[in-house]
């Protein structure tokens, strides 16, 4: 399943590594939803999802 959406931001950022992190942090809390609903539905075996992010200073901050 692939899912994009724009949606404005609740924070003010004051870079844009911050609003990207901020962002990951929305759709990991929105991944871990929908991996409950599907095992309450009983939907089947869920594999791991990937979340990507093309910004190298995120990727690293969301690291440590």
């Amino acid at each position: 399943m692939i899912s994009w959406r724009g949606k404005k931001q609740n924070i003010v950022a004051r870079s844009n590594v911050e609003a990207e992190y901020c962002a990951m942090e929305v759709v990991a809390v929105e991944i871990t939803w929908l991996w409950q609903l599907f095992q309450q539905l009983k939907f089947g075996d869920i594999q791991d999802t990937k979340l990507i992010c093309d910004n190298r200073a995120t990727l690293h901050i969301a690291s440590i």
